[in-house]
């Protein structure tokens, strides 16, 4: 045991380099030997002069051997880092490959508006004029339309950053609108790629054991991963979304050359300060990319919604959650904006759309912790329960549902300070107090964000002169003020901001106007609401007063009720047609 002891500590001691007095680097005999004559067992007996030859001629020897096995180490050291390294700069170089015909279209049109849009604003000296107006919302719609297509044809990020970039208030209308149609859909991977990060993953031997079944054609597919149905060998059914395998290189390549594009609008409208878009994107795609993290995102908020009768969270596997494999439960549901679906499911989308505002209401207003990807991909509904007449009549759909929330890649968890400060100022605006609207702003957003905060939370213009107007009103004049004001304005803000935009979008297309969506985000306010108690900065005056609860909760008491009582009237009304229209109305 001693000698394996010493051979060991010999051997360590030679892979220590020792400095000499010239900088050199060498490896000192000194230290060897050192270890090897200091142990007993190796040490040279006085009395018999061969026995010390003999160990000197064993002690060379197993230097030598020693030596060879250093430099044999070194050179696998060596190797292995040359081999890593060739393997990363390889598959940069394939994503970039790759990714040529994905940046020559984005370069040829981002020159093309570049210069479209100088020779628009070089021949129109009144930028403030109704024609200048008119000629630049018509050149939006054409490159909004172009970018809409290079967005289709590159997939991946670029899916992503259009989405991104059109939920946010900054951005033109006509972008808005035009972008809003991109959805996150891509074209599955083969299997035998896929497989490949599974085996990783898993391991080989697990993940042939693992399941009973395994359908190798992808359910689903989207910018950063695919989904297979399974069966595990208990029987249940699941869901298994694997990441592209060269996923991060890809992805890599695709920001830098988005940067470089954002750095150089920067040069030639510096007015416009769009960077912030591109690192809000960058910091989010860096957290969708570890699936570990939807993992924790969605066991915190399955926690949250429990207990809760109109949405829900799929179960997740924790041993079965790996940075690029998430296995969970499978579901079986209605893509949230698909209005025909719904009706053929006996589902009102008016109700699903309400339902929806009440759901990051409560996760904004209550817990503070908001989903931060809710495009209508990412939200199903499923039918639950039995269909019946009281349902409809009362609740306005014949058959109950839940809203089953997917893709928990990032989110949005919101200061108790700010949670409290965006319940002040949802009851400032369903008590219409102005003052409070004002300060309340100002204390979130500062003086110039929160300008315009009320107007971006609550106001939908009709058409674009609407909403010019209504910009005008706050001081923003051009595009560039409100990329200005943006940049400006704390991240929190700006996220919050681009959520409710998105939530907006999908809870009109299903019937839900703005006073729906202020009496339910009011009503959750309330209970947000800072105790009486709290004296901190961040409290509104106000906020304080026993009077001012009382008549708040009495305004959005009686709002409600007549909401409700006014649509269960509409509906028996309905039901009376229905039976005695053509009694009642009959010609005599």
């Amino acid at each position: 045991m001693n000698f394996l002891i010493c051979k060991w500590q010999s051997y360590f001691a030679l892979l220590q380099p020792q400095h000499d007095c010239m900088g050199s680097s060498a490896f000192s005999g000194s230290g060897t030997y050192g270890l090897l004559l200091s142990h007993s067992s190796w040490s040279i007996p006085h009395h018999s002069k061969a026995h010390a030859l003999s160990n000197q001629a064993v002690a060379s020897s197993f230097h030598d051997t020693a030596l060879k096995l250093l430099h044999q180490s070194r050179s696998l050291v060596l190797s292995g880092a040359i081999l890593t390294a060739a393997i990363s700069i390889y598959e940069d170089m394939t994503a970039l490959i790759r990714s040529t015909p994905s940046t020559m279209r984005l370069v040829i049109w981002s020159v093309q508006s570049g210069l479209q849009y100088k020779q628009l604003m070089s021949t129109h000296s009144e930028h403030n004029s109704e024609q200048y107006a008119e000629q630049l919302r018509i050149l939006h719609t054409q490159l909004a339309t172009s970018l809409l297509h290079v967005c289709k044809q590159n997939g991946g990020v670029y899916i992503k950053a259009g989405q991104f970039a059109g939920a946010f208030g900054a951005v033109p209308r006509e972008y808005r609108f035009i972008l809003s149609q991109l959805e996150d859909k891509a074209k599955p991977r083969p299997f035998k790629a896929i497989k490949k990060v599974l085996e990783s993953e898993l391991g080989s031997d697990r993940a042939e054991t693992l399941f009973i079944e395994f359908d190798e054609q992808a359910t689903a597919a989207a910018s950063l991963a695919q989904v297979h149905r399974a069966r595990l060998v208990n029987g249940v059914e699941v869901a298994v979304k694997l990441q592209y395998p060269g996923l991060r290189s890809a992805v890599k390549a695709d920001l830098g050359i988005m940067k470089r594009l954002t750095a150089l609008a920067g040069i030639f409208f510096p007015e416009f300060r769009l960077g912030w878009v591109y690192d809000e994107l960058e910091a989010k795609l860096a957290e969708e990319m570890d699936f570990r993290t939807e993992y924790t995102n969605a066991a915190k908020l399955r926690i949250l919604l429990e207990g809760h009768k109109r949405a829900s969270v799929p179960a997740m596997y924790s041993d079965l959650c790996t940075p690029r494999m998430i296995i969970m439960e499978w579901i079986q549901g209605i893509k949230i904006t698909d209005k025909s679906e719904l009706q053929k499911h006996r589902i009102n989308p008016r109700v699903v759309g309400l339902e929806l505002v009440k759901l990051f209401a409560e996760l904004t207003l209550i817990h503070g912790y908001v989903h931060g990807d809710p495009h209508p991909g990412n939200l199903m509904v499923r039918p639950k329960g039995r269909r019946s007449f009281l349902s409809w009549l009362f609740r306005g759909t014949q058959q109950p549902f839940e809203i089953v929330v997917l893709d928990h890649g990032t989110y949005l968890s919101l200061p108790p300070d700010l949670r409290e400060q965006f319940c002040q100022l949802w009851c400032s605006f369903a008590s219409c107090n102005v003052d409070v609207q004002k300060d309340v702003s100002v204390a979130i957003g500062g003086a110039d964000a929160g300008r315009v905060l009320p107007l971006l939370l609550t106001h939908q213009a009709k058409d674009r002169a609407e909403e010019r107007a209504l910009q005008r009103s706050v001081g923003i004049n051009k595009f560039s003020d409100m990329a200005l004001m943006l940049s400006t304005a704390p991240r929190d803000l700006v996220e919050m901001l681009r959520i409710n935009t998105v939530i907006r979008a999908s809870s009109t297309l299903l019937g839900v106007n703005m006073q729906d969506r202020k009496r339910i985000f009011a009503w959750f306010a309330r209970r947000g609401l800072p105790n009486m108690s709290n004296r901190g900065a961040h409290v509104h005056p106000s906020s304080r007063s026993v009077m001012y609860r009382v008549k708040l909760l009495l305004l959005l008491t009686a709002w409600s009720s007549w909401c409700m009582l006014s649509a269960t009237v509409t509906r028996s009304w309905f039901v009376i047609l229905g039976l005695f229209g053509p009694v009642l109305f009959e010609d005599v």
